[in-house]
């Protein structure tokens, strides 16, 4: 009853947030009675006027829990889409009064953040896609979309959306810094004392990025395996498949914005920086992996299918930051750094 009266009033909310920024932009009331038209129709009918492919528009199936649960088989799935439209709702709620040429110059500004995001997405749900006619439970489908590549699983599909998505979020890093760089100047050096507080000042919100790369990478793709029907069972070993994604991934991520930094403190060039990081990606094909003594790729998920040890990867991630901190401070510190 209690999440029956939830999805009825987060629905409610919803479709009055909708109707409001309608009105908003068009600022007609012949638009809002057609809208309340139509809504009362689907509201009484929507699951015998709309075919099954189209379940997802069908208003019943976020009104009545009952209908939800027999359309998308799990509970989660109505409230899932219900938040997610309103959380689309509020964004355009926001940006409603603004200058649609301010937003243009954002778009404009920020078209490889969406393309990355695009990207990404299409990766989760090609991948989805793939196995939809096979015998998988969600935790199946999570690792098969992040396998990556190991010693003994290569695909070129798979390794290309390694790249995209964790190179791809490096090259964002990579933009900050050479922001970052090109503004540092004596002034810089006055207001932040030394360069360990000028690090310091920007450094704690790439770290939380990367928290929120990989929440919302796992966040996605549950949902949308939940979506499209896949059974929501956990696998015997899902602690480890979580630590993996997780844990691990954020090692390998720092890993790599680490070594982009040093590289570009060193050199006094951001781009190559980068491109040291694409030249160490050769390590993740076959025949150059060397026992993974590179620390290139070892958050692929396929270690989990070969019962690798993903604590040993753990500790050895964690011995290469650590050097890479040692080497940093060095940097940071040297008494002759010229602007």
């Amino acid at each position: 009853m209690i999440l029956q009266l939830a999805l009825f009033l987060l629905t409610l909310i919803t479709i009055q947030l909708v109707l409001c920024i309608l009105y908003a932009v068009y600022k007609k009331q012949s638009i809002l009675h057609i809208l309340n038209a139509l809504l009362f129709v689907f509201g009484i009918a929507g699951f015998k006027i709309l075919p099954t492919s189209l379940s997802l528009f069908s208003i019943p199936n976020y009104l009545s829990l009952f209908h939800g649960v027999a359309t998308f088989d799990n509970i989660v799935t109505p409230f899932v889409i219900m938040i997610i439209v309103f959380a689309i709702s509020i964004t355009f709620a926001n940006n409603i009064d603004q200058n649609r040429s301010e937003i243009k110059q954002y778009l404009y500004k920020n078209y490889p953040l969406l393309i990355y995001i695009v990207l990404c997405l299409t990766g989760i749900w090609f991948n989805i896609e793939k196995y939809v006619n096979g015998d998988f439970s969600i935790g199946d489908i999570f690792v098969g979309t992040f396998i990556g590549t190991t010693n003994e699983m290569f695909s070129l599909l798979s390794f290309a959306y390694y790249v995209v998505i964790y190179v791809g979020f490096v090259y964002f890093v990579q933009l900050l810094l050479q922001r970052y760089l090109s503004e540092m100047s004596f002034y810089t050096m006055i207001r932040y004392r030394s360069m360990n507080k000028w690090f310091l000042s920007w450094f704690p919100n790439i770290l939380k990025s990367i928290i929120i790369l990989l929440l919302s990478l796992f966040t996605v793709t549950v949902s949308i395996a939940m979506f499209i029907g896949y059974a929501f069972t956990l696998p015997e070993n899902w602690f480890q498949v979580i630590y993996h994604f997780m844990i691990n991934g954020f090692l390998q991520l720092l890993f790599y914005v680490l070594l982009v930094i040093i590289v570009a403190l060193f050199t006094k060039d951001v781009l190559k920086s980068f491109i040291a990081l694409l030249v160490l990606t050769i390590f993740m094909l076959p025949g150059f992996r060397i026992y993974n003594l590179v620390p290139v790729g070892l958050n692929s998920m396929g270690y989990i299918l070969e019962n690798i040890s993903i604590y040993f990867i753990s500790v050895k991630l964690a011995g290469y930051i650590v050097g890479e901190t040692i080497i940093l401070l060095l940097l940071l510190n040297k008494k002759d750094y010229t602007f």
